[in-house]
């Protein structure tokens, strides 16, 4: 195991495989250098369908993808992509600021929203914690805890852990069927990315269960994110 964050997620990036999708070329060029000294495996596409090509022949972890394409909406790639992979990483890039709207009609399909012009920092926020996600599904969720006890331990700062359950959850399974069920883990899975730091690490534990690894945060301050995160998920109006 590594013994810094970093370059463990450095290793990590290695395994992971990532379609790119994006109609207008300087951005994709302007892009694409970055992704490629991180990834070993980077599929580009210019539109919705060669990037579904690309999908089916290379099943990549990872996909960025611009949602104003102009043949057809990256959203429809998405949710195609979503209707055979529900556990691929997705962060959709748009020129126009329309998170209201994403949040309401596919937040449940969308992972990180990142605005044009692409501020690059944020990016790479989102493809570390997308990389964090990608592992967590690969990787014994021992491992990554017991690399951040390390990493809190070496810095000389609290560590905490949230889990999660969602009441009633196979009530909802049972009277509105799976895809509603499926509607509501995505959903609060988003709800959580949203109101939870960067470095902090959140991940599905089991069929209705989630884990929060919170770096630098004590008991106190892991009981009070607890209570905003539930607190927001009680007053939220699903739609199923």
């Amino acid at each position: 195991m590594a013994t810094n964050l970093q370059q463990y997620l450095n290793d990590q990036y290695q395994d992971v495989k990532v379609l790119y999708v994006e109609e207008e070329k300087l951005s994709r060029e302007k892009l694409l250098r970055v992704l490629k000294r991180r990834f070993a495996n980077v599929y580009v596409a210019i539109d919705y369908v060669e990037g579904f090509q690309l999908y089916q022949r290379y099943q990549p972890d990872l996909i960025i993808c611009d949602i104003k394409m102009n043949q057809m909406s990256g959203l429809e790639l998405i949710n195609k992509i979503r209707a055979l992979n529900v556990q691929v990483q997705v962060i959709a890039t748009s020129a126009y600021d329309e998170h209201d709207f994403f949040f309401q009609s596919d937040a449940n399909k969308i992972n990180h929203f990142i605005f044009k012009p692409i501020d690059l920092e944020q990016l790479l926020h989102a493809i570390q914690k997308s990389v964090y996600q990608i592992q967590l599904e690969k990787e014994p969720i021992d491992d990554i805890l017991e690399m951040e006890i390390r990493r809190a331990e070496r810095l000389g700062q609290p560590f905490s852990i949230i889990l999660m359950d969602i009441d009633f959850f196979n009530h909802v399974n049972e009277c509105f069927g799976q895809q509603a069920g499926d509607t509501v883990l995505h959903t609060i899975s988003t709800i959580v990315q949203l109101r939870i730091r960067e470095s902090d690490i959140f991940a599905r534990w089991g069929g209705e269960e989630f884990i929060l690894l919170t770096t630098a945060t004590d008991r106190n301050g892991a009981q009070e994110l607890a209570e905003s995160i539930r607190s927001i998920i009680e007053d939220f109006k699903f739609i199923i």
